[in-house]
């Protein structure tokens, strides 16, 4: 998810005005936010900076791909046309 991240943020797709980034369902948790904080103030368990973002890398290799995927098609990138490692 990291790359992915850095991806949209090099692409240009990802900017301050879209943060935080909460994953689907979530109601406090976030992904990529300007501090490493979630939505109740919790800080994130593995903070990964990205640029001037914060990732949060407490994640197991699944969730990292799903999370990606969400990404991507948040910021209308089409998967089927994506490899991810």
């Amino acid at each position: 998810m990291l790359s992915t991240v850095s991806w949209l943020i090099d692409a240009g797709k990802l900017k301050d005005e879209d943060l935080p980034v909460s994953p689907p369902k979530a109601r406090k948790r976030v992904i990529v936010n300007i501090e490493p904080k979630h939505m109740d103030n919790s800080k994130f368990k593995d903070p990964k900076r990205i640029g001037s973002y914060f990732v949060e890398a407490n994640i197991s290799s699944e969730d990292a791909i799903q999370l990606s995927i969400f990404l991507l098609e948040k910021f209308n990138i089409d998967v089927s046309k994506v490899f991810l490692q």
